[in-house]
């Protein structure tokens, strides 16, 4: 019986593995944390958060895909963890105008505003952990180049 030998060191399939597990872990969290705090009705906030959530953790099934070729050498990869690093950024940018408008919001409820709060830091969360998987990734091109 032959032994299976990967390619990639056991520290990086390892941080590798446990980011995406965070990924997910956090994505369910949200779903969790709504159902929980009974958030029957949206807000529009909630969808400008969801739509970077959803676009990078395509480019991040996109670029974990590319391990299983060259990917040292890959130019698509390279363009695939940049493009993480800008949905990333931008998400940043939806998180702040998404807490900006949920605290001006003028009579809603603190007990209101902490619970949409702790919905956006874990979609913020989950989207961070995408670009640690994509930093990750990077370090390996470095690595084996």
């Amino acid at each position: 019986v032959g032994t299976f030998i990967t390619p990639l060191d056991q520290e990086d399939l390892s941080n590798l593995s446990n980011n995406l597990d965070d990924i997910t872990d956090y994505i369910e969290a949200v779903a969790a944390r709504m159902e929980l705090y009974r958030l029957d009705e949206g807000r529009a906030e909630l969808e400008h958060l969801a739509v970077p959530l959803v676009e990078i953790t395509r480019l991040v099934v996109s670029a974990v895909k590319e391990l299983r070729h060259s990917f040292s050498k890959s130019e698509s990869l390279t363009k695939t963890l940049r493009e993480i690093h800008t949905v990333e950024n931008e998400s940043d940018r939806l998180f702040r105008s998404a807490l900006a408008k949920l605290f001006d919001e003028p009579g809603i409820e603190a007990l209101t505003v902490m619970k949409w709060k702790e919905v956006f830091d874990r979609i913020e969360t989950a989207v961070d952990r995408c670009e640690d998987v994509a930093k990750v990734i990077d370090n390996m091109i470095v690595k084996y180049a």
